[in-house]
């Protein structure tokens, strides 16, 4: 299993400005109130698109490509036991699908 990596973009809470002088207590109080509405952004993905099993598809056959999205979350009747004949429900969460085609 290969391991995720996080792309930061440390730019709108991280950076905001803390100190204004000039401002009186009102003012401040609300452009601290204003920062604290702001977030930083942490894209979280795998480290490696699996470019090797794209590259993989035979091209003599005519295929038709899907873009990338997201499937949503859930349940089904998941087969086990003795020659699959018992069923058990799970949930299977929200799943990226082609994630080398998202552009992000």
């Amino acid at each position: 299993m290969r391991s995720g990596h996080v792309v930061t973009d440390p730019s709108a809470y991280s950076n905001a400005p803390r100190h204004f002088p000039g401002l009186g207590k009102r003012k401040r109080m609300e452009r601290l109130a204003e920062i604290e509405q702001l977030y930083d952004r942490h894209v979280v993905g795998p480290a490696i698109l699996d470019a090797e099993a794209a590259g993989s598809v035979s091209t003599d056959s005519v295929q038709r490509a899907v873009s990338g999205h997201w499937r949503r979350p859930h349940f089904w009747m998941q087969p086990y036991g003795p020659r699959a004949a018992l069923r058990k429900l799970i949930f299977v969460g929200p799943t990226l699908v082609r994630p080398d085609r998202l552009g992000l």
